[in-house]
């Protein structure tokens, strides 16, 4: 784009010859720009000159910022969002401030900016040199001495000035002067005897070698003072005068102080541990210095950092190598120091040689007041007798005895503290509950109780992983959160192969009781969800798997939440109303039949359910304690001989058993080949005795079935029988 001549002419639109001259007549630079296309409609002859070229045309942006869009702090972007006129400051690339100034402006309808640039390079500079000088400035007065002191050895005289103005001063004889500081307390007794050996010094004519005086303000503050001063001879070359200077020098003598006391403690305490270790954090630099119980042999002057990744790889246990590398990270320490804080413990455990060993690192930092550099000591123990117990009494306080699973309060604490994680973390919670546990202790014995619950905890712990929370939290309630939990497919398949594993477990004397347990779930997220809300829609959920016949699982929908469901009602007419009665004629001929007949079940025909009664030993081809009769029909009637198959499910089909009791029937009698566990058929003979319910109305049976003998095994009976009435011999051998 060549040159062109700024002219009113040349204008692309043309303001007024006056407007024109006028601006040409100023030596700031000032143009005017389109408000919607930025770009450039007007420039005065100064800012042609300065810019060595005529931008007329350009785009204002890339004229002068060499950019492609309008910079963020754009004065004129800040007119059209805001409405008000702006101004900014900005570098050139040649390294001249300018500064830049925009008004709006309404010519002929249209709306134009008008710009002004003015070079502020010197005036940037000028502020820039005061900037300095105003810091050398406090870096003076901050550095200055905080009072003087002018002695004449001649007079004894001393005029004290404790005004940096040098405004105040104080005259003093110098032994009245000594006499007030010994008995106002001013000096504290241990400075003393400095203040008069100083002033023995000076008298004698010694050069000064530095005085740190301990004071002691009127607000009880104490205080640090250093003095120093220099001699002033005569012709004669004899000292006349000395003109002290001193100041507040508190917080470097702390800093000697404390670092005096901290060697001093450190070589009392090094022999008392295992390892010791001296470091510079600023230099990254291991100082052990041969000193005993170094980390280890030969590490001084060794790079810290190096050495802990070392250590780390080589000598820590895997689950504590994190921890370990944070808590000895170099800039860790070192910003615990600028916090304040100076001390530091770490237990950790080591697999150097052996099984593994607890050990406890105790680190003390301090401030090197001679070189600033902050510097720690990282003294060791062997801490692994303490930590075992420690561990065990843990254990004990949290984990439930008989199971090893977590506590009630444990388990809940955990989750409660998970779901406060503001993860998004997707977990799934579980409340497992064994099926009849009351039927368990009652029938097999309390020992066999306990055994089941035990096989559960075993079971969780096979399946589930360690990084999931499992614990028991009641007589017969366990409940598990899974961490990041799979979908929803993935999480029942895993259920249902849990659930599967938990079928294969058999207890009792003979190993034959299948261990049953019921489970409900719910899905959660970590920083939304609480063990309270986790907790009662699992529960639904569980409740609705013990309705649905136990031994199964769901998870919570929110359907649950009307409870439009109840458990399968069990009929009245069972053993357990029975045990309730005063006749204990009836209750013995119930046990009696029990120990005969290899199942008994109460039956609600009307609302279709079964209830396997609790002084039975069924096999586990009847898996189920409780749940839908047509389906036990149809489960039981594939284990029958084909032969017998269509007459068994026709005979107890629930339409026919009630029509049979409104015909007036009371008894149904069967008689059937049936598979055993083993797979042989064996004739099983049913009764059913039919009943009403005074309450509900509902019509119930009881079944009883047992195994009919055949003729040999009559005969065997029989043989039995005659043994029995023969000599010792025999009777040994039927032992």
């Amino acid at each position: 784009m060549g040159k062109k001549e700024n002219t009113s002419c040349s204008c692309q639109h043309c303001f007024s010859e006056d407007f024109c001259l006028a601006m040409d007549t100023t030596e700031i630079p000032i143009y005017m720009i389109d408000a919607e296309k930025f770009e450039i409609v007007y420039c005065n002859k100064t800012l042609c000159r300065y810019m060595d070229r005529n931008p007329l045309g350009e785009i204002c942006y890339k004229a002068f910022r060499e950019l492609d869009e309008p910079c963020p702090d754009c004065v004129v972007l800040k007119i059209l969002k805001e409405g008000i006129n702006e101004a900014i400051e900005y570098r050139r690339p040649t390294g001249n401030w300018m500064l830049v100034k925009a008004s709006p402006l309404c010519w002929k309808g249209k709306d134009y900016y008008k710009v002004t640039c003015t070079d502020i390079t010197k005036q940037k500079k000028l502020e820039e040199e005061l900037r300095f000088h105003n810091i050398e400035y406090r870096a003076v007065v901050y550095q200055s001495t905080s009072g003087i002191m002018r002695y004449d050895i001649a007079t004894g005289v001393a005029a004290v000035n404790v005004d940096r103005r040098l405004n105040r001063v104080e005259e003093y004889l110098i032994p009245d002067y000594v006499d007030v500081i010994h008995r106002s307390g001013i000096v504290h007794s241990d400075s003393v005897s400095v203040v008069d050996a100083m002033f023995d010094d000076i008298h004698h004519g010694v050069p000064s070698h530095g005085y740190d005086i301990h004071v002691v303000l009127e607000q009880e503050e104490s205080h640090w003072c250093h003095l120093d001063y220099t001699l002033i001879e005569n012709e004669q070359g004899k000292p006349y005068r000395a003109v002290a200077s001193f100041f507040d020098n508190t917080e470097q003598r702390e800093k000697e102080l404390a670092y005096q006391l901290w060697n001093t403690r450190m070589n009392t305490l090094m022999n008392e541990y295992a390892a010791y270790m001296e470091v510079n954090l600023s230099q990254d630099l291991i100082e052990a210095e041969g000193r005993h119980g170094s980390w280890e042999n030969n590490s001084s002057g060794r790079c810290f950092s190096r050495e802990l990744e070392r250590m780390a790889i080589l000598a820590i246990f895997d689950e504590d190598r994190f921890n370990f590398r944070s808590f000895f990270h170099r800039e860790r320490l070192l910003g615990q120091f600028l916090a304040g804080n100076r001390e530091g413990v770490l237990e950790y455990r080591t697999r150097i040689e052996g099984p593994l060993q607890w050990y406890r690192a105790e680190v003390q930092m301090v401030s090197d007041p001679s070189s600033g550099d902050v510097k720690a000591s990282i003294m060791i123990s062997n801490v692994d007798v303490d930590m075992r117990e420690r561990e065990h009494l843990k254990n004990e306080a949290e984990r439930d005895i008989m199971t090893g699973l977590y506590n009630h309060a444990t388990v809940e604490t955990l989750i409660e503290q998970t779901m406060k994680l503001n993860t998004g973390e997707r977990c799934c919670f579980l409340i497992i509950d064994l099926d009849d546990l009351r039927i368990i202790n009652s029938t097999l014995g309390h020992p066999e109780g306990d055994r089941a619950l035990k096989s559960i905890a075993d079971c969780m712990k096979s399946q589930f992983r360690k990084s999931d929370i499992m614990g028991r939290i009641g007589g017969d309630e366990f409940v598990v959160l899974l961490r990041n939990a799979p979908e929803i497919d993935g999480l029942r398949s895993a259920l249902a192969t849990f659930m599967s594993q938990l079928n294969k477990i058999k207890i009792g004397p003979l190993d034959d009781w299948v261990i049953h347990a019921s489970v409900g779930g719910t899905m959660g997220t970590a920083g939304v969800d609480d063990f309270k809300t986790l907790y009662r829609q699992a529960d639904l959920a569980l409740f609705y798997t013990k309705a649905m016949g136990k031994n199964g699982f769901n998870m919570y929908v929110p359907e649950f939440e009307k409870r439009e469901f109840s458990y399968k009602p069990r009929s009245t007419a069972s053993l357990e109303t029975v045990e309730s009665l005063e006749s204990s004629e009836i209750r013995k001929l119930l046990h009696a039949v029990s120990s005969y007949c290899q199942m008994i079940v109460s039956v609600n025909l009307t609302r279709n359910t079964y209830y396997m009664l609790e002084y039975v030993s069924y096999t586990t081809q009847h898996s189920k304690d409780e749940g839908s009769f047509d389906q036990l029909i149809q489960e039981g009637g594939a284990s029958f001989h084909p032969e017998d198959r269509e007459e068994f499910l026709t005979r107890f089909k629930r339409e026919n058993l009630l029509k049979a009791y409104e015909e007036g029937q009371r008894i149904v009698q069967y008689v059937g080949r049936q598979m055993g566990d083993d797979g042989i058929y064996r004739k099983m003979k049913t009764v059913v005795i039919l009943m009403k319910e005074e309450e509900s109305g509902d019509i119930c049976e009881i079944a009883f079935t047992h195994v009919v003998p055949t003729e040999k095994e009559c005969h065997r009976i029989e043989c039995k029988e005659e043994t029995l009435d023969g000599d010792g011999e025999d009777r040994e051998k039927l032992t």
